[in-house]
């Protein structure tokens, strides 16, 4: 057979190559080794091809993603960061609790007898600011630094709470506390401290907020002869006065509260009682 120009045309590619363009061709080309593809099958990758690129996302798609995140993240974070900050304030105030008892019952035992004892003749004007925590509690705490509110403590609304303190005293952990008396000197026994003696405890300190109820709490402290006893209990509240009463206000100026209307300087003053009921724990009601 010629194989010269005008063979090839009068033949056509086929005939000249009969393997190279039939299936079977394909197949045996390369050792059974596919080479090619048909026409048919190299549309179809094609296709395939242009469909593997469409992966992404458009712009409109990208917003609406971002905007339902941000949403749910708006919702849910504040609530997160709120009762995070409700765990640490409860676990302090109970630390200072733990270590303003222990140190009184090591004053106890250092003076030979419970702290009731004690008169204003021999040891001073009870109603005098930190004279308890200068007696009872420096003396026996380790690390103790002496430093002032840059803004005084207030309630809720703003109300400058009675007894302010010029200095506080600040333990190694960071807490602070100061003492007053709400009592007073009873002139017939020759007894200080009847009802009430406070200690204030400020869980991180000198830094804001300074709001009683948020980071200052009361701890009242009774006299008994049996030995002093440190509790919420503060001025009118007993082991009756239910959960609604600590927090609703009062007529009477001395009874506090925990809610962030109450306009008493002594609001907030009963906060700490709801949280040694609730095992030292934040309830959800409580305000915040």
């Amino acid at each position: 057979m010629q194989l010269g120009g005008s063979a090839v045309g009068q033949l056509g590619v086929n005939e000249v190559f009969p393997r190279l363009f039939t299936a079977e061709g394909v197949r045996r080309t390369g050792e059974g080794k596919k080479a090619a593809f048909t026409l048919a099958e190299s549309a179809t990758h094609v296709t395939s091809l242009q469909t593997a690129t469409k992966f992404g996302f458009t712009l409109a798609e990208v917003l609406i993603t971002l905007g339902i995140i941000g949403i749910v993240a708006a919702l849910t974070i504040p609530s997160l960061i709120a009762n995070y900050q409700k765990k640490v304030t409860a676990e302090r105030l109970k630390q200072a609790y733990a270590l303003i008892t222990q140190t009184i019952k090591h004053a106890e035992f250092e003076n030979e007898g419970p702290l009731i004892a004690l008169t204003k003749t021999d040891k001073g004007d009870v109603v005098k600011k930190n004279f308890f925590a200068e007696l009872y509690l420096v003396p026996y705490l380790s690390g103790i630094t002496k430093t002032q509110y840059k803004k005084p403590p207030t309630t809720w609304k703003g109300i400058s709470i009675a007894f302010s303190p010029s200095y506080i005293y600040c333990m190694q952990n960071g807490i602070c506390f100061w003492s007053f008396g709400s009592g007073g000197y009873n002139s017939e026994t020759d007894y200080g401290w009847l009802n009430y003696l406070y200690i204030l405890v400020d869980i991180n300190g000198p830094s804001l907020p300074n709001i009683v109820g948020k980071d200052i709490f009361y701890f009242a402290v009774h006299f008994k002869d049996t030995g002093t006893v440190i509790d919420g209990k503060t001025y009118a509240v007993k082991a009756s006065t239910s959960i609604q009463e600590l927090y609703g206000d009062s007529a009477d100026a001395l009874v506090g509260g925990c809610n962030k209307t109450g306009v008493n300087w002594s609001n907030g003053s009963t906060c700490t009682e709801i949280i040694m009921r609730n095992n030292w724990k934040i309830p959800k009601e409580y305000p915040w």
